[in-house]
């Protein structure tokens, strides 16, 4: 967990929240934070602090693999097409996703709707 801490640290360096001064790397921690307080698993754990290096950095998938392991590597994160879209093929995916993703998703959820 505290490797995946420094690394999301260091990739959001100097990078702020759309619209605020709140420094991204708060978005990740506040995951991590309702996976830990739920119990979760350090594997899920790091999962939750991973995604937005992916999305918010010129960081690769493969990049998250070679450091963390291809488990931690996901997907490539659905960036472009309108936000309707997005939401609905996020919510496609979640209808089969495993409990340990759709744990991370609702995790994820809250920072985000108030951003």
């Amino acid at each position: 967990i505290s490797h995946a801490i420094d690394f999301a640290a260091r990739t959001h360096s100097d990078r702020y929240r759309k619209g605020s001064r709140v420094p991204c790397l708060v978005h990740p921690l506040n995951a991590a934070k309702t996976l830990i307080e739920y119990g979760c698993p350090g594997a899920v754990v790091v999962a939750g602090i991973l995604p937005d290096a992916t999305e918010d950095t010129s960081v690769t998938i493969a990049e998250i693999g070679k450091k963390f392991g291809e488990k931690f590597a996901g997907s490539e994160p659905v960036k472009s097409g309108a936000r309707e879209n997005r939401k609905s093929r996020t919510a496609e995916f979640l209808k089969t996703a495993s409990t340990d993703v759709r744990i991370l998703s609702c995790a994820d959820k809250p920072d985000n709707v108030k951003s």
